[in-house]
């Protein structure tokens, strides 16, 4: 699919930011401890494209569920891309004005928060379409 030059960057952006974030620590999802300070991920080209192929698919649906209009759930559209996880998360949000307003939009959301400030997730793929951001993390 042909890619903007702006949702590139939004992805850029969006990792730097995620990656800050993990690397501070100090975050508090919900009611579970402050986070640690935790490691960079690795970018993966397999994660970003079952995460721009999520974006593509909820910019269009504008489904709230991790199941995309062809009835592929995380772990199908990893496996389309070739990696096989042995840890797998994904976050996603819609409507979102900036890169740093989707950060904080998924940090907000208690099913999301714990999953980006993890240790446990190793590789990331991020996916931008429009004002839809998809973060999508594993580990093998």
């Amino acid at each position: 699919a042909n890619r903007s030059a702006a949702d590139r960057t939004h992805e850029d952006e969006i990792l730097s930011l995620l990656e800050q974030t993990r690397a501070a620590g100090g975050i508090t999802c919900g009611t579970n401890p402050v986070s640690a300070p935790v490691s960079a991920m690795r970018l993966d080209a397999r994660l970003t494209c079952a995460a721009r192929v999520f974006a593509s698919d909820l910019a269009v649906t504008r489904t709230r569920s991790l199941t995309d209009s062809q009835g592929r759930d995380t772990v199908a559209r990893l496996s389309l891309a070739g990696y096989t996880q042995q840890y797998w998360a994904e976050s996603y949000t819609m409507n979102a004005g900036s890169s740093s307003d989707a950060l904080s939009m998924m940090l907000a959301d208690t099913s999301s928060c714990p999953q980006l400030v993890s240790s446990t997730y190793i590789d990331v793929g991020i996916g931008v379409v429009g004002d839809v951001y998809v973060v999508t993390q594993g580990a093998q």
